[in-house]
């Protein structure tokens, strides 16, 4: 993409700058494919995830399992711990697994 940069206070000043604009959103997979992604995972007798919070919680605390673990020997990770999170818990590598509420 190009943009036009104009400077205030210099007249005919205006410079083309190209940039590549990474947009930081969570496109893909959404909550929904994720909740049902788990809930497929998890098989037909397994209680039901049904909200946001679960997954929020589930990939946090995995997340964090992966920064406890990650090599210090000075090896990077590409990805974004959280990332690599979703990626495993929406593909089925990691199980959620769901506390039934107590009656």
């Amino acid at each position: 993409m190009k943009y036009a940069c104009i400077f205030p206070g210099v007249q005919g000043a205006a410079y083309n700058i190209e940039r590549q604009v990474t947009v930081m959103a969570m496109l893909y997979p959404t909550y929904s494919d994720i909740i049902n992604s788990i809930n497929e995972h998890n098989g037909p007798g397994a209680p039901q995830v049904s909200s946001r919070y679960s997954v929020v919680i589930a990939a946090a605390k995995r997340a964090r399992q992966i920064v406890d673990h990650a090599p210090t020997d000075g090896d990077v990770i590409d990805d974004k711990p959280l990332s690599i999170a979703i990626d495993e818990i929406n593909s089925g590598k990691i199980l959620v697994e769901v506390e039934e509420k107590a009656e």
